[in-house]
């Protein structure tokens, strides 16, 4: 769920390291192993500080299964809070 939830975050726009980590409340060893994941994958790069996506990266996003994916999880999550 996590490098989903990066993927969609870089798709929105370019993000520093320390606002994916305060936006996605993600832990800082996870958000580093995620990144250096979907680097490696050539899904995620880095210039200067910043992540952005790819072109496959940006292609992975508009999958219909990976947006059916993560809407999916979306919704399991409201229903975990809500319990």
């Amino acid at each position: 769920m996590n490098r989903i939830n990066i993927l969609y975050k870089l798709y929105e726009g370019d993000q520093i390291w320390s606002d994916l980590m305060f936006s996605l409340r993600i832990n800082p060893k996870s958000l580093r192993d995620h990144l250096n994941f979907l680097e490696e994958y050539n899904m995620v790069t880095k210039n200067d500080g910043v992540y952005s996506l790819t072109d496959f990266g940006k292609e992975v996003c508009e999958l219909k299964f990976v947006q059916e994916i993560r809407a999916g999880l979306s919704v399991q999550l409201e229903n975990m809070k809500s319990d």
